[in-house]
């Protein structure tokens, strides 16, 4: 399958222990400690796969070097914010208080952008600062929707989802 057609909302059961490898393995060791764990268990309960969220996190982390492609978002890992997720007015990048929260929030994002109603307790505005209350967006099916205008309003959004989950494939087929 080509990765652009890979579905983002799907029950992809990876072994949390894989996952903790994998984004070690591809971050360079740069990413928190039990990240990985904790995004598998995340996608598990907002039926998300966890490779499209992991793909995600090193794209707007850098690979958690925080050199982030998106020149609005200000990476910075005392933010634990590994979604680019800004505030509620879209002026600011969110800062989230510990990195489990960071990790709830992303999935909660992805959750709120793909599926038409609450899938897991923190697919709620407590958890994501613009998870709004008019309602899921409910447009994001494959990783080919990050770009023009679903996720992101550029157009070579998805194609660097395409290359991050290259490699994150190969580990967690």
């Amino acid at each position: 399958m080509n990765a652009l057609d890979m579905p983002v909302g799907v029950l992809w059961n990876g072994d949390p222990a894989l996952v903790e490898d994998a984004a070690k393995t591809l971050t360079h060791g740069r990413a928190p400690v039990g990240f990985g764990r904790l995004l598998a268990r995340a996608c598990e309960d907002a039926q998300i796969d966890v490779r499209v969220a992991l793909a995600l996190a090193n794209h707007e982390t850098g690979r958690f070097a925080y050199g982030g492609t998106d020149p609005v978002f200000s990476a910075n890992p005392s933010f634990r914010n590994f979604g680019g997720l800004k505030t509620n007015d879209g002026k600011a990048t969110f800062r989230f208080l510990t990195v489990p929260l960071g990790v709830l929030g992303l999935v909660g994002h992805l959750a709120w952008y793909a599926y038409p109603d609450h899938v897991a307790y923190f697919c709620s505005p407590l958890y994501d600062p613009r998870h709004f209350s008019w309602g899921h967006r409910a447009q994001l099916r494959t990783v080919r929707d990050f770009g023009n205008g679903v996720w992101n309003t550029g157009n070579t959004y998805a194609a660097a989802m395409e290359r991050h989950l290259g490699p994150i494939v190969e580990m967690l087929p």
